[in-house]
C-alpha cells in the first residue's frame, strides 16, 4: 500500500472579477492584457509549456509574447459566470474532479438562473451532458462559447481551474458523488459485489499509457472472477451503476479511476502506474481520493518500456511528455488482489 499522511479534503476557494478577458479553448482568464489571474495559467501551459496555443500569443524575439489588440475586439458577455473549466476539462478525469464539484456548490446560483456556467470551447460531450443534468443545472444555465476571446463582466474564477483538484480531492467531490450516487437508487454504505478490471484500450485519450502485457494480467484475473470493463464506451449513468457496485477496482492509471467518488466505502483499489511517474505530483491523486473516500487503496509500479510521442486523443494537440508503454509484475498484482479480497 502506499504510504503517506491521512488526506481528509481540500478546501476550494473562489475569487469574483468585475472584468475579465477570457479565453474559453485554454480557460485563460487576464485581469487585463497580458496579466493572467495565476489560478487558470496553470492548465493554459500544461500542453505546450507555454501559451503558444492561447490567441494572441506568438513568438517574438526568442519568446512568447502577447499582442494586446487582440483584446481590444472581443465580444462581451453581461452575464455573471462561474469559471471552472480549464484546457483539459474535456479529459473525463479534470471534469470530474476540477470542475463538477465548483459546478455542485455553485448549483443554487446556477440553477436560479443568477449565473451562468462557462463550458469550454470545443464540442460539449454526452456524458458531460449527463453530468450537468443530474446535478439539476439546466440548459438555460450553460454558456456556449463561440469566439476564441471573450469579455466577462462579472465572473467567479474557482481554484480549481488550477487542475489543484486532481492533486488535492475537495470535500464537495464525496457530496456531490453522494447525490449522483443516489440518482441511480444504490449507497455508498453498501456492500460492492463486481471485481472490475478497466481497461484503456480503444479509448479515446488525453494522455496515453498502455500496459503491454494487460492481455497476460487478464488472463489471470478473469478466472478470479473480474470482468474487464471500457468506460470511454459507457454511458454516464451506466458508469455510475457500474462503480456504484464495485468490490474492487484495478486499473492502469487514468481518468476512469475518478469514477471511484461512486465505489462503496471499503471498496479496494489497486492502481497500476508508470514507474516513470513516481515522483510527479500526480502519484498521489488516488491515494488521496480513496483515503477520502474510506476505500483501501494500493499502488504498483510496472516497468516503463518506452516513452511514447502522441497526439493527445481529445484535443488533437501533440503531446511529447506524457505518452508511455509500461508492464506491471503480474504474479505481485495478483497476490495483491488475493490479500484485499
Amino acid at each position: 500500500m502506499m504510504e503517506g499522511d491521512p488526506f481528509d479534503s481540500y478546501e476550494q476557494s473562489y475569487t469574483r472579477f468585475p472584468h475579465l478577458i477570457y479565453f474559453p479553448r485554454m480557460g485563460l482568464a487576464m485581469a487585463a492584457p497580458g496579466i493572467a489571474i495565476w489560478e487558470t495559467s496553470r492548465a493554459a501551459v500544461s500542453f505546450r509549456q507555454d501559451y503558444s496555443l492561447v490567441p494572441g500569443y506568438g513568438a517574438k524575439g526568442g519568446a512568447i509574447v502577447f499582442d494586446p489588440s487582440v483584446a481590444a475586439r472581443t465580444p462581451q458577455v453581461r452575464d455573471s459566470c462561474l469559471l471552472s473549466v480549464h484546457g483539459s476539462s474535456m479529459v473525463y478525469g479534470h471534469w470530474m474532479t476540477d470542475t463538477l464539484p465548483s459546478v455542485w456548490l455553485w448549483r443554487e446560483a446556477l440553477a436560479g438562473g443568477a449565473m451562468k456556467l462557462m463550458l469550454p470551447l470545443s464540442p460539449t460531450r454526452k456524458w458531460q451532458a449527463d453530468s450537468l443534468e443530474l446535478l439539476g443545472i439546466p440548459v438555460g444555465a450553460l454558456f456556449k462559447p463561440e469566439s476564441p476571446v471573450l469579455g466577462l463582466s462579472d465572473a467567479v474564477v474557482s481554484s480549481s481551474c488550477s487542475m489543484g483538484n486532481v492533486l488535492n480531492p475537495p470535500a464537495a467531490i464525496r457530496e456531490m458523488g453522494d447525490h449522483l450516487i443516489r440518482s441511480v437508487g444504490r449507497d455508498r454504505n453498501r456492500e460492492g459485489e463486481r471485481l472490475i478490471y478497466i481497461s484503456r484500450q480503444e479509448a479515446n485519450v488525453h494522455s496515453k499509457r498502455d500496459l503491454v502485457n494487460e492481455d497476460e494480467l487478464l488472463a489471470q484475473l478473469v478466472p478470479l472472477g473480474f470482468e474487464k470493463v471500457l468506460p470511454g464506451q459507457m454511458g454516464f449513468r451506466e458508469q455510475i451503476a457500474l462503480f456504484s457496485n464495485a468490490r474492487m477496482v484495478i486499473a492502469p492509471h487514468g481518468s476512469a479511476l475518478a469514477n471511484l467518488v461512486f465505489a462503496p466505502s471499503n471498496a479496494a483499489v489497486i492502481d497500476l502506474m508508470p514507474e516513470s511517474w513516481a515522483d510527479t505530483i500526480q502519484a498521489k491523486w488516488i491515494y488521496r481520493l480513496t483515503n477520502m473516500l474510506s476505500q483501501r487503496y494500493t499502488l504498483i509500479f510496472g516497468q516503463m518500456s518506452w516513452p511514447l510521442i502522441h497526439t493527445d486523443g481529445i484535443e488533437n494537440i501533440a503531446i511529447t511528455n506524457r505518452g508511455v508503454l509500461y508492464a506491471v509484475d503480474i504474479q505481485k498484482v495478483v497476490a495483491a488482489v488475493r490479500s484485499m479480497l
